[in-house]
């Protein structure tokens, strides 16, 4: 093997072990600057019986991501329903023991419920969310809308469509 090989393999090696450092720096930077990944689901039925009083319930959870999984900590849920519910309260914890009964209208005239302090980490069961109110007393479908944020920066808005059953509407028997 000459001179001018070994430095060709010198080199090759060095460039080598360069990019390999680099690489596990780039992913070393990107698990530690990871902002949470939430996300929310409906979990009761989207199907709904009109005036009927109802439970409706919801699950904020850390999705995470691929590489890292970060734990989102004092997440605010905003429960946003439109005018034709009336709602009553929603509950949150661990079995659902913080009450709230305090209900202000938001953007785009929709009344909302908020639950705060909320902590979620991956590979967890996510936080269950119930909000009592009675469906909308006229048939149609309507959305209601979850937005998610967290102190750490993580975020995420949900929009879920409901339909109040077209069978509700009243019929007159001839």
């Amino acid at each position: 093997m000459s001179f001018g090989d070994k430095l060709t393999l010198i080199g090759l090696t060095f460039s080598v072990v360069t990019t390999c450092c680099t690489l596990f720096i780039a992913y070393i930077a990107l698990v530690h600057t990871t902002r949470p990944n939430i996300a929310c689901r409906m979990l009761s039925s989207k199907s709904l019986q009109c005036g009927a009083e109802n439970i409706y319930v919801f699950e904020v959870f850390n999705a995470g991501h691929w590489y890292a999984s970060p734990m989102a900590v004092d997440v605010t849920v905003y429960c946003n329903f439109p005018q034709d519910f009336q709602l009553k309260e929603i509950r949150f914890g661990s079995v659902q023991e913080h009450i709230r009964n305090e209900i202000k209208i938001g953007v785009g005239g929709m009344r909302y419920l908020k639950a705060t302090g909320l902590k979620l980490s991956r590979r967890e069961e996510g936080e269950q969310i119930h909000v009592i109110g009675s469906n909308p007393d006229t048939a149609g479908i309507y959305s209601i809308r979850l937005t998610a944020f967290s102190a750490n920066h993580a975020s995420c808005t949900h929009e879920f469509s409901v339909s109040c059953g077209f069978a509700c509407a009243p019929t007159h028997l001839a």
